[in-house]
């Protein structure tokens, strides 16, 4: 994959990783990224990432009944919600600034299945206008996040597990 000039050096790490690191997690993310730019959806931060990610994940997980998932990493309570430190530490360069990529200039085709695409579309036009920090409150009233956040003293054991995910929002629609 060859460096682009327009890209930064964050994105570029995150290009670089996609063979790499869950490449199902990356071309989600990407694709999620692409599809709220051309909707004019410019405001997404890591943290509103996260919460947007994840939320694709859990609408996709019930609707193939837990045989399709976006995330195979690890998903963590953190103190604003659920984390997949995978693609957090992948766009930490943002810090708090809106995640911003120049889709013309990347030289990788984004595959998505159409299954999966409509479970990102569904969450963007559902979540896309909220706020991280509405985002966050909202995961905050959730039973796998306060349980894993609640239960483990230790941060590096809050897990979230897949299964307490699909259980949870099984039964309460997203």
């Amino acid at each position: 994959m060859s460096h682009h000039q327009n890209n930064s050096p964050y994105e570029q790490c995150v290009l670089d990783h996609l063979s790499q690191h869950d490449p199902g997690l990356i071309q989600s993310t990407f694709y999620l990224l692409k599809t709220a730019q051309e909707q004019n959806i410019l405001d997404i931060t890591n943290l509103k990432l996260q919460k947007l990610v994840y939320y694709s994940h859990i609408h996709h997980l019930v609707k193939t009944k837990q045989k399709e998932a976006i995330i195979n990493s690890s998903i963590e309570a953190w103190p604003y919600g659920p984390v997949i430190p995978k693609l957090y530490f992948l766009f930490i360069g943002y810090q708090t600034q809106p995640i911003r990529i120049d889709f013309s200039q990347i030289n990788f085709q984004i595959d998505v299945k159409p299954s999966l695409q409509t479970s990102i579309k569904y969450i963007l036009k559902k979540y896309g206008s909220w706020s991280s920090v509405q985002l966050t409150d909202k995961s905050h009233t959730e039973d796998p996040w306060i349980n894993a956040w609640r239960l483990n003293q230790r941060f590096e054991e809050r897990i979230i597990p897949q299964n307490n995910i699909y259980e949870y929002y099984r039964q309460n629609k997203l």
